[in-house]
C-alpha cells in the first residue's frame, strides 16, 4: 500500500520556464511510462491577472527524471495565438509506450468572454521525445469536463466529455492519427442551481467500454449513473451507482472517477455529504463493478469518515483530480501551489515530490 506522504526533494516548475509572459502553470497529468522508464507530465500556463484574461497560454510537456535529484526537461509546447489557449490536459499511455494527451481549446470572443471550444488530441510514438501536431477530436465543441482512456487493442483511444445535458464519446482507431463521428452515449439532467462541473468517467474492459457520469433528477441533489457498451454503438440504460435516494453536493467539481486497475477491478470514486449538515464535509466514496448486471452494486466509505474536500487528494490516485496528479505506480506527486500577490495578481507554479 502506497504511503501518500510527500518525502524528499521538491522539484518547482515555474511558468517563466515554460514562457517568458506566463505567471501561471497548473493542472498537471503525471504518468510514468515503463516502456521507456521515465515519468511524462502535461501542464497547463498562462498569463492571468486581476480583470485581465489570459493572454499568453498553451500546454506544455515535460519529462522527470525519477532520480534523487529530479531533474526536468521541456520536450513540446502547443500553444496558437493570444485570443485562443489550450488548457487542461490529461496524459494517458497505452502499453505499447505511446503517449496521447487531450485538452480543450478556449477561444476570446470579441465581447472579451471565453468560449469553450473544441477538444484537440497530440501523440508521441517515442516516450514524449517528440510530438505529433494536434487533430480535433470533437465535431460539436467541447466542454472542460472531459476524460480519455486507451483500449488493450493497440491503437484504439476513447475520449468522453460533457456537453452541458448529454454525455458525447468519439474514438480514434489508428493511434491519435484521426477521430470519427461524435456520438450520444447518455442524456442526463441538468442542476437546476448552475452547480454543474463535473468530470465523467471511463474505462475499458476487453470489449466492454464502461461510462460513468452525474445527473440531478430531481434538478438539485446529484446521483451518479454508470452505462455500459460492447460495441461503441449501443449504450445500455444507465444504472445509479450510490446507494443513497440522493447524495448532496453544493461546491463545484462533482466527480464520478471510474479507474481499472492492473488485474481489471473496475472501481467509481465520487465525493458524498450524505452525512454532513452543511454540505461542507464530505466523505470519499466507492463502488466496485463485478459485473454491469451484479446490481445494485456495493458503496464503500474509503475516508476516514467525513473529511474535507481539501484533504482528500490523497485517495485520488491514480487519476489527476482538480490541480493534483499521482502517477499509476505512487511514486511522484504533483500539483499546483497557488499563490496571490500584493498587487492582486496570482502566480502558481507546480511542485513535484516523491511518494513514501
Amino acid at each position: 500500500m502506497v504511503n501518500y506522504e510527500v518525502v524528499g526533494p521538491e522539484l518547482v516548475i515555474n511558468p517563466q520556464d515554460i514562457d517568458p509572459g506566463a505567471n501561471v502553470i497548473t493542472a498537471p497529468s503525471l504518468k510514468y511510462n515503463p516502456v521507456y522508464d521515465r515519468f511524462e507530465c502535461a501542464v497547463t500556463f498562462y498569463y492571468l491577472a486581476r480583470n485581465f484574461p489570459p493572454g499568453v497560454g498553451g500546454v506544455g510537456v515535460l519529462l522527470i527524471d525519477g532520480d534523487n535529484d529530479l531533474k526536468w526537461e521541456l520536450k513540446k509546447v502547443f500553444q496558437t495565438n493570444d485570443r485562443i489557449v489550450y488548457t487542461n490536459p490529461t496524459l494517458v499511455i497505452d502499453k505499447q509506450g505511446n503517449s496521447f494527451i487531450v485538452w480543450y481549446a478556449s477561444k476570446l470572443d470579441s465581447s472579451e468572454r471565453w468560449v469553450i471550444g473544441p477538444i484537440f488530441c497530440a501523440r508521441s510514438l517515442d516516450g514524449g521525445l517528440s510530438w505529433d501536431n494536434p487533430v480535433r477530436v470533437s465535431e460539436s465543441g467541447g466542454d472542460i469536463r472531459f476524460n480519455i482512456a486507451v483500449s488493450d487493442i493497440p491503437g484504439q483511444i476513447y475520449v468522453v466529455w460533457d456537453l452541458g445535458s448529454a454525455i458525447l464519446i468519439d474514438r480514434s482507431l489508428d493511434y491519435g492519427q484521426t477521430f470519427g463521428q461524435d456520438k450520444l452515449v447518455a442524456s442526463y439532467q441538468r442542476d437546476q442551481r448552475g452547480l454543474r462541473k463535473f468530470y465523467p468517467g471511463i474505462a475499458i474492459k476487453g470489449q466492454e467500454i464502461f461510462v460513468s457520469f452525474c445527473s440531478w433528477p430531481d434538478g438539485q441533489d446529484p446521483n451518479v449513473y454508470l452505462t455500459k457498451s460492447d460495441d461503441y454503438i449501443t449504450w445500455l440504460a444507465p444504472r445509479r451507482v450510490n446507494d443513497d435516494t440522493n447524495y448532496r453536493f453544493s461546491r463545484e467539481n462533482v466527480a464520478s472517477v471510474l479507474h481499472m486497475d492492473s488485474s481489471g477491478r473496475l472501481r467509481i470514486f465520487w465525493f458524498d455529504a450524505r452525512d454532513s449538515q452543511h454540505n461542507n464535509a464530505f466523505m470519499l466514496m466507492a463502488a466496485d463493478i463485478i459485473s454491469f448486471n451484479e446490481y445494485p452494486y456495493k458503496n464503500y466509505n474509503i475516508s476516514d469518515g467525513p473529511s474535507l474536500l481539501g484533504n482528500l487528494f490523497s485517495f485520488r490516485d491514480p487519476v489527476n483530480f482538480d490541480f493534483v496528479s499521482i502517477d499509476e505506480n505512487g511514486q511522484l506527486l504533483a500539483w499546483t501551489d497557488y499563490q496571490k500577490r500584493a498587487n492582486g495578481t496570482t502566480f502558481a507554479n507546480v511542485r513535484v515530490r516523491r511518494c513514501s
